[in-house]
């Protein structure tokens, strides 16, 4: 019964990330829970010491998520006025599915359910890019955009105007699209082929920069480990015959006068300036300090926002570099270090998140909810390291 909402959990993140129709995901959340504390006890008498341990960890980081922000807030008069939670809250709450993992048939389900998501997904994103570049009249699409699920519309890069269609889920996308690839050159069939492309175009159609350079990263890998003379083939004549216009184009999309570009330099030395303050720099801000702090609140120029886009400063100005590193280590460098060095066969999983989180450090993907259940699958392998890779294999 937890497997079929952790799947239908994994549609609510990617498809109303926002919660702006149908907020399947916070309405499932609640009988995952449920769920587990009747399953709870029996786990608790099964599950090794070790596992145990992991999710302890797990526990505690998600509830230290919460109630130091709390506390800092309530030190430094960040609760004085109307509380608007910065997603720390809601991503800590989604961080605690991985408890459930305890049970590796948890884990399972879930990856399948990333996998179908997010794939279904990337046929949705080739589909909106065909359908409204073809003048096609679709319900669905401006019901989407409407909702702010969805964006469409035209950058401008060196007089080049290229179409991107933006899901707010699609970056993840990216992990999906390392397992399809990681499919192909283990069994090199064509409709492994055909599953690796559809995610990586649909990357390449997102709009977003890091995941568009995520899009051609997959690509040169493939091609690289099939034969590297056909790679090297390639770079050479795409370099001769597109090398001029796509190297402009390239230079343009991360040139300081971008709009985007411009913007988050223009937070950097304000960012300075905050972390100048000694008690900021060692223990941050807590949440909503956009209503007590000069220097932040002149970066916010969204209604209802409370962050910016810089996802690793906001957590070092939320918690401090003290906290900040300390969450930076437990959560994801020792998480994807151990998977590195000790999950051969969940290898996709780890590149898949390297690339998610080399979007996420110019964009706020990674405290969302499908950024922590992409989180929880990584932590759920590591909870499950004496258990048989194949329980959790798909």
């Amino acid at each position: 019964m937890v497997g079929v909402i952790l799947i239908l959990l994994w549609f609510g993140v990617v498809f109303d990330p926002v919660g702006s129709f149908f907020s399947l995901n916070k309405i499932l959340l609640a009988p995952i829970f449920m769920l587990y504390l009747i399953d709870g006890l029996r786990l608790k008498t099964t599950s090794s010491d070790r596992k145990l341990a992991v999710v302890f960890v797990i526990v505690s980081m998600s509830i230290f998520l919460v109630l130091y922000g709390l506390i800092v807030a309530q030190i430094r008069g960040g609760l004085r006025q109307e509380f608007i939670d910065t997603s720390y809250i809601a991503s800590a709450i989604y961080l605690m599915v991985t408890i459930t993992y305890l049970r590796p048939s948890n884990l399972k389900w879930s990856m399948n359910g990333m996998v179908l998501s997010l794939n279904c997904l990337s046929l949705l994103v080739i589909y909106t890019y065909f359908a409204y570049w073809n003048g096609y009249t679709l319900d669905l699409l401006y019901f989407l955009v409407e909702k702010g699920v969805l964006y469409l519309g035209v950058r401008e890069y060196a007089g080049f105007e290229i179409p991107y269609v933006y899901y707010i889920a699609s970056p993840v996308i990216s992990i999906v699209a390392c397992k399809a690839v990681s499919d192909y050159l283990k069994e090199g069939s064509f409709f492994c082929l055909i599953q690796a492309i559809i995610p990586t175009a649909a990357l390449c159609l997102t709009g977003v920069r890091t995941a568009q350079i995520c899009g051609f990263v997959i690509l040169g890998v493939v091609l690289f480990h099939k034969n590297k003379k056909i790679f090297t083939a390639a770079l050479f004549f795409a370099t001769l015959i597109i090398g001029v216009e796509a190297t402009q184009v390239v230079f343009a999309m991360f040139d300081s006068t971008d709009h985007s570009n411009a913007t988050k330099l223009e937070y950097l030395p304000v960012y300075g300036e905050m972390f100048a303050d000694a008690v900021t720099f060692l223990f941050g801000q807590g949440f909503n300090a956009h209503t007590w702090n000069a220097e932040f609140s002149s970066l916010i120029t969204t209604d209802g926002a409370s962050k910016v886009e810089l996802t690793y400063l906001e957590l070092l100005r939320v918690y401090g570099v003290i906290f900040g590193v300390i969450l930076l280590l437990i959560g994801l460098i020792l998480p994807l270090g151990y998977l590195k060095s000790n999950e051969r066969e969940f290898e996709w999983l780890y590149y898949g998140m390297i690339l998610f989180l080399f979007s996420s450090a110019l964009n706020p993907y990674l405290f969302s909810g499908t950024g922590m259940l992409a989180l929880g699958l990584v932590l759920g392998v590591c909870i499950n390291s004496d258990v048989r890779t194949s329980a959790c294999k798909l």
